[in-house]
């Protein structure tokens, strides 16, 4: 039975997901971070991950759910005010111009509006390095803590960029105070960006808790493909299995792929149709070099040439097999794979013939 399609597709294969409706997933993260905030001592968090990986997504659903989220952990959304900031968009070239923007983001909040001990702070001219440390303790004597959660932070990494070491210690000194907890989110842990030749070497840098952001697991991809809801799934059960393949379980491709069957089920097209569209974006995305995969799958061309060779190919085939998993099994203990790809791919590869199984069996009735 084809699932009934919503006017108004519910994947979205471009930039940061704003819609929170649709954000699925990441409850580990987001307990991570909201715990942090609670702390009666805050610690600034590292969020690490590849392009398109969910980074900003995720930054944002924590601007935008905070204030429903901290009472479960014992404090008061007037507590804390946290904003959003890509450093990316924003106009920060130099230190002067990142505090501005900062000032201007916690201004646009209601509650500091209504509160001058917050909003005059941030209203001084000229707005520098002292004005922000000042307003920051003016805010902590309030019992305000601002967390700002700070996307594309390898914007200020740029090389001949004017964000020096001072600017960091003075970022950390605000931090040690507990006057300010950040969320950075950046495609390498902050401290891989430190050397002397580059001439970042502030301890701010080691300071952040690191969090890696990975693919989803097949239980959240599964959510992700029943949007807008499971009692009333865009895509057909089908589809939905077809976009989880296509995926393996990456944030943007599963988006990609919901989107692309999405319009092939609106417009009465086959799924051949939407795997062509799929895989003209999807090579866009960075992913790292899955060696489970690439031994797995030449197992699988090793299983069909040995088929066809005979028994004395199948037993060499069985042989090579079993090497090869061997060499996986030292690759993964090494650290070379991910056991989250392996376990994905081996899931995904039993599937597979369990079904081929079955249909064979089909076959010889």
């Amino acid at each position: 039975m084809t699932a009934a399609s919503p006017s108004i597709c519910p994947f979205l294969a471009g930039g940061m997901l704003t819609e929170r409706m649709f954000f699925v997933g990441r409850d580990d993260e987001i307990r991570f971070i909201i715990q942090n905030m609670a702390n009666a001592q805050p610690t600034s968090i590292n969020i690490v991950g590849d392009r398109k990986i969910g980074k900003s997504s995720l930054l944002y659903h924590i601007y935008q759910t905070y204030e429903e989220r901290v009472p479960g952990y014992g404090r008061q959304p007037q507590d804390f005010v946290v904003v959003y900031l890509s450093l990316k968009s924003a106009n920060c070239r130099k230190p002067d111009d990142f505090y501005q923007a900062v000032a201007q983001e916690l201004l646009s909040r209601g509650s500091v509006q209504a509160n001058p001990a917050l909003a005059q702070p941030l209203q001084v001219t000229p707005f520098d390095v002292h004005a922000f440390s000042q307003a920051m303790g003016n805010w902590k004597q309030a019992k305000v803590l601002p967390v700002i959660c700070l996307d594309d932070f390898q914007e200020l990494l740029e090389p001949n960029s004017l964000f020096d070491d001072q600017f960091y210690d003075n970022l950390r000194s605000i931090e040690d105070r507990s006057q300010l907890m950040l969320v950075i989110g950046s495609r390498k842990k902050l401290k891989d960006y430190t050397s002397r030749e580059s001439g970042r070497t502030s301890g701010f840098f080691n300071v952040s808790q690191t969090y890696i952001l990975q693919g989803f697991s097949p239980a959240t991809a599964m959510d992700l493909v029943r949007l807008p809801g499971v009692n009333n799934p865009a895509l057909s059960e089908e589809r939905q299995n077809l976009a989880i393949k296509w995926s393996e379980g990456q944030p943007y491709l599963l988006q990609l792929a919901g989107k692309c069957l999405w319009e092939a089920q609106k417009q009465d097209r086959p799924s051949e149709w939407a795997q062509r569209r799929f895989e003209e974006d999807a090579n866009q995305v960075p992913t790292s070099r899955n060696y489970g995969r690439m031994i797995f799958m030449a197992i699988g061309r090793i299983g069909f040439w040995g088929q066809n060779l005979g028994n004395t190919a199948d037993d060499w085939s069985n042989f090579l097999k079993g090497m090869i998993t061997i060499v996986t099994v030292l690759l993964l203990l090494f650290g070379v794979e991910k056991w989250q790809d392996f376990t994905n791919f081996m899931q995904q590869s039993i599937n597979d013939i369990l079904q081929n199984a079955q249909t064979k069996e089909e076959e010889n009735k």
